[in-house]
């Protein structure tokens, strides 16, 4: 998965939302952190890249191609924008923790060897 660098453009972010939907972060019963948080699980599984090119204005319209696709019935679009760019940031961080550690072996589960 890693090796096909997923970029984040309008396109990822919609089909993020896509996703997002499929497990109900659209519902009554969702907070902004549980967006905010499913995003940040998503870049850290698919390890979606950042454009080199974005900019202020670029990432506001990937969060609103989401925001657009998610379509939440409780949180304003404003919201759901502010929750996703969040969770891009906390993805990408911890992308980032966990890449510059072991000189790049990826990351190791606590647990049995196999």
């Amino acid at each position: 998965m890693k090796k096909r660098n997923k970029l984040l453009n309008t396109t990822t972010a919609r089909a993020m939302a896509a996703v997002s939907r499929v497990f109900g972060l659209h519902g009554k019963e969702v907070g902004l952190a549980h967006i905010q948080g499913f995003t940040a699980s998503l870049v850290d599984s698919f390890t979606i890249q950042e454009c080199s090119a974005t900019d202020v204005h670029t990432m506001s319209s990937i969060a609103s191609a989401f925001a657009l696709a998610l379509c939440s019935i409780v949180h304003h679009h404003q919201q759901v924008m502010e929750a996703f760019q969040e969770g891009i940031k906390q993805g990408y961080h911890t992308v980032n923790y966990y890449s510059g550690r072991g000189q790049g072996q990826g990351r190791r589960r606590a647990g049995r060897n196999t």
